[in-house]
C-alpha cells in the first residue's frame, strides 16, 4: 500500500472547517480532476474523478463510505474503485491552532491484479500529486492557508527526460498489452 500525508494549517476556526468537512460534497469538489459526485446517504457517496496516471488519463468511478465521523475532530473513510483495481482509505484530523485549525490529511491507496507492481510504481506518484492538488483545494475552500508543509513518505516528482523516456516505454508496453487483451487503449 502507498500512503502519504499532509498538514495544513487554515484561517478557518474549527467549527467551520467541521462545517465544511461533515457536508461530503464540499470535499468531492475539491478532489484534482472531480467531474461528480451522488450523495447517497450520509456516510456512502459515489465519485467520478478525471485520473491522470502517467501519460494516462480516464474517468474513475469510486464508491466512498465514512466509518467514523467524530465532531470536530476527525473523518476516516474507505475508497473503492467500480471496475479499476484499486482500493484505499483517508482521514482528515482537525485541531484546534492558536493561528487558527491545523487539517492533517492521510491517503492511502492499494493496487490489486495481476499488473499491480507496474500500476504501483505510476500510481505513487499521482498519489502524491492528488494529495498535494486536494490540499492546496481545500486550503483555498477554507480562507486561504496559514502555512502548508508536506509530510510523511514523500518524494518529489522529477520531470527530466529519463522520467519522461520511461513513461513513454510504460505507455506503448500498455496499449500493445491492451491491444493484444482486445481492448482499447
Amino acid at each position: 500500500m502507498i500512503a502519504t500525508e499532509r498538514d495544513i494549517l487554515v484561517r478557518a476556526d474549527v467549527s467551520d472547517v467541521w462545517r465544511f468537512v461533515e457536508t461530503i460534497g464540499n470535499w468531492a469538489n475539491q478532489m484534482p480532476g472531480y467531474m461528480s459526485h451522488d450523495e447517497l446517504d450520509r456516510d456512502n457517496s459515489v465519485w467520478t474523478l478525471n485520473v491522470q496516471m502517467g501519460p494516462f488519463s480516464r474517468p474513475v468511478v469510486i464508491n466512498v463510505k465514512v466509518n467514523e465521523w467524530v465532531i470536530n475532530q476527525a473523518v476516516e473513510f474507505t475508497l473503492k474503485a467500480r471496475q479499476e483495481p484499486f482500493h484505499g482509505n483517508g482521514s482528515f484530523h482537525i485541531t484546534d491552532s492558536p493561528a487558527g485549525t491545523a487539517v492533517k490529511l492521510k491517503l492511502a491507496a492499494e493496487v490489486t491484479g495481476s499488473m499491480s507492481t507496474v500500476l504501483t510504481a505510476m500510481a505513487h506518484p499521482v498519489l502524491q500529486r492528488v494529495a498535494d492538488e486536494f490540499s492546496r483545494n481545500l486550503s483555498k475552500a477554507l480562507g486561504g492557508a496559514v502555512a502548508t508543509s508536506p509530510s510523511g513518505s514523500e518524494r518529489s516528482v522529477d520531470r527530466n527526460s529519463g522520467e519522461v523516456r520511461m513513461w513513454t516505454r510504460i505507455r506503448r508496453w500498455y496499449r500493445s498489452f491492451l491491444q493484444l487483451c482486445g481492448r482499447r487503449a
